[in-house]
């Protein structure tokens, strides 16, 4: 479908949420010192939610470009513990030396 379905429920919280934000910017402008300090506010939450995502979409963009040409450029991984790894299978971790080693004072 390609008109998204809204409720009337949706559609009037909708409206009554800006017609309280609208409100209190209103407020403001005519000098309440609380109603100022809530639309800086709201105006730095905007701000910040801006830059996040057109950081974001910069990010994600250049995932999108750079991603196939690193997977097309990477040989096949391996495992390092693989036993036809040339020189041979690396020793156990839990190997004790051939000789004792003495710490004397």
């Amino acid at each position: 479908m390609l008109i998204p379905q809204f409720s009337l429920r949706w559609m009037f919280g909708l409206t009554t949420v800006c017609a309280v934000i609208f409100t209190i910017l209103a407020a403001g402008l005519r000098g309440n010192s609380w109603a100022v300090g809530v639309s800086v506010g709201l105006l730095a939450l905007v701000v910040m939610l801006s830059i996040h995502a057109g950081l974001f979409a910069l990010t994600w963009s250049f995932a999108a470009v750079s991603g196939p040409l690193a997977r097309a450029a990477k040989p096949e991984g391996r495992s390092p513990f693989r036993d036809d790894l040339p020189g041979g299978p690396p020793p156990p971790a839990h190997e004790t030396p051939d000789t004792a080693i003495i710490l004397d004072d």
